[in-house]
């Protein structure tokens, strides 16, 4: 798990300005999924940047969790 952790704590930045990642089809998908509905609880498991979770944050009550400390700062760097 030390060997991804460090990956991807690598490559956070990267991930969080990637077109690939921020305009993917699968993202489309999701943010269609939910339209525009109101959730009680949000979970994003390997969050990444936080692309998906950030569609959820209407939710009230929303977690995001990743194995990669980077990934959670860029998170909370998109999140504003």
């Amino acid at each position: 798990a030390t060997d991804a952790r460090d990956q991807f704590d690598r490559t956070a930045a990267g991930y969080s300005v990637s077109r690939a990642h921020s305009a993917s089809e699968s993202l489309r998908l999701s943010k269609e999924f939910a339209g525009d509905r109101r959730y009680g609880v949000a979970l994003d498991i390997a969050t990444g940047p936080g692309f998906t979770a950030l569609q959820l944050r209407t939710s009230d009550y929303l977690s995001a969790s990743d194995i990669s400390g980077g990934m959670l700062g860029q998170v909370e760097k998109l999140a504003g």
